[in-house]
């Protein structure tokens, strides 16, 4: 038998080897070097996408302020002095509101229909704020116009606009009028197109107000706040922080996930709405108060008047002003009739002063309660002259008749250093703490500094000295707490 030989190797086969094998680690290395930049594409991508998602998380993030309501101010009884209430007012965007509208929107408003007219075209032929008309405001929720407008926004009426739409022309038109064997008709023409709707561009917005319920009476004690609901005077504004209470702020971001897109509430701050505060003022005795001084001062035409009431243990039940403004009424606002007097002004305290300088004499032994001694009037002391009334005076007599030169006399027993102390002690040139950020302090000059003319014009209640009428109120406390004064 033969066997087969085998076939010789050839060159060409060994070159086709060689090349082969060259191209596939040609192509494996193109594929590693493929796969490594598809990896970095991919890991650029994800990051480009994590901060396009959360720009676009930050831009979907949106927040919501939910007002803090303030708080009110009480009688000791409870009644409210102040308060805030919710109010609506109806805003219209002129640029929207339809003219077949206008009749029923005007009767709704209950307002004269060429009145509306009027007030829509002022607004429509400004360049600026054209959008925005407050045509009725602190309607309370009770007011008929808000229903009036709730049922006109159920209306539909048939609105009519001119629209531009394409001609529609037959085949032969067009090519005629390519061909220019025809004239060209108008591409575009405009058209009346009629459709039932309701109204636009009227909005009801809530607002809050401060209301105080017992008029002028209370008005330069309570004070007053500013645009903003923030206290610009008297108690609202020395209790402006517990009274205003914290906005709270919501966030609310847009979410997506493989379920789908969500909202995330998150909150910001906390609402805190404002706190009451009580006053120890009576309503009533408040009420008659200012009504005493407000005939007082009209009958005597005086320029204004102001009293305060006090209970023995310090309490004030009353602190009245007059004139004052109805804090309800902006259109009235002056500054004047917002002082609170009592608190405000320095007066020159006359003979009310005169019970201290015997209550003084008294304490320091210079005279007795019991004794019925006569006191010499006759005789002139400095620029003090007799009247000639009386020649020998009690010292219930010198204080009934509110005697000048009998009180100078019994001043003369008294050192001017124990008067001071004592007017110091009775809280003559000292702040109260009642309103702090109003109230003077008085004066009362150093006992070092004075002339004997000025001790004895002390004694009956002028020289060196002011005092507002609720430092002299005070004082007069001692006489109702044996000798002792109580804080107001």
């Amino acid at each position: 038998m033969t066997s087969k030989q085998p076939k010789p190797i050839t060159l060409s086969r060994v070159q086709n080897y060689w090349y082969r094998q060259g191209m596939i680690k040609y192509f494996f290395a193109l594929f590693l070097l493929g796969f490594g930049f598809r990896i970095i594409t991919i890991n650029q991508l994800d990051a480009g996408s994590s901060n396009i998602q959360e720009k676009a998380s930050q831009q979907a993030a949106k927040e919501f302020e939910s007002k803090a309501r303030r708080g009110d101010i009480l009688d000791r009884n409870g009644d409210i002095l102040a308060s805030s209430r919710i109010l609506k007012r109806v805003n219209l965007d002129p640029t929207q509101v339809q003219t077949p509208f206008i009749p029923k929107l005007a009767e709704a408003l209950m307002m004269p229909e060429a009145e509306l007219r009027s007030a829509i075209e002022r607004k429509l032929s400004r360049k600026a704020g054209r959008k925005n008309l407050v045509i009725k405001k602190n309607l309370q929720l009770t007011d008929p116009i808000l229903e009036n407008i709730a049922n006109l926004k159920k209306i539909k009426l048939s609105i009519c606009t001119n629209k531009s739409v394409q001609n529609k022309l037959s085949l032969i038109d067009k090519a005629l009028a390519f061909s220019q064997l025809k004239e060209s008709e108008a591409t575009y023409k405009t058209v009346e197109i009629c459709k039932k709707r309701r109204i636009e561009g009227v909005r009801l917005q809530a607002d809050t107000r401060r209301y105080y319920p017992k008029s002028a009476s209370l008005a330069p004690l309570l004070g007053r706040v500013n645009h903003d609901k923030q206290g610009v005077s008297g108690i609202e504004a020395e209790f402006n922080t517990t009274l205003t209470g914290e906005n709270g702020i919501t966030q609310l971001s847009f979410n997506q996930n493989s379920q789908g897109s969500y909202f995330n509430p998150l909150t910001v701050n906390q609402l805190k709405h404002g706190q009451n505060i009580t006053l120890t003022i009576d309503a009533n005795i408040q009420f008659h108060a200012y009504t005493a001084i407000k005939e007082s001062v009209e009958f005597h035409d005086a320029n204004s008047g102001s009293a305060i009431i006090l209970a023995a243990n310090g309490e004030v039940l009353a602190m009245a002003n007059y004139p004052a403004t109805d804090p309800n009424d902006n259109s009235t606002y002056k500054p004047s009739h917002w002082r609170n007097r009592v608190l405000q002004d320095k007066v020159e305290p006359g003979s009310t002063m005169k019970p201290f300088t015997m209550l003084l004499a008294l304490d320091q032994n210079k005279i007795t309660a019991t004794n019925n001694e006569l006191i010499d009037v006759t005789k002139r002391i400095g620029k003090h002259k007799p009247d000639g009334k009386y020649k020998y005076m009690t010292i219930k007599k010198i204080l009934e008749k509110s005697h000048n030169l009998g009180t100078v006399n019994i001043s003369e027993r008294l050192n001017k250093e124990n008067v001071y102390n004592t007017w110091n002690k009775l809280g003559f040139g000292h702040l109260l703490g009642l309103v702090p950020s109003i109230e003077t302090s008085g004066s009362l000059k150093n006992f070092e500094s004075w002339a004997l003319s000025d001790k004895r014009a002390l004694s009956y209640g002028y020289g060196p000295m002011e005092t507002s009428l609720a430092q002299l109120a005070r004082a007069y406390l001692v006489f109702a707490n044996q000798g002792a004064i109580p804080p107001l």
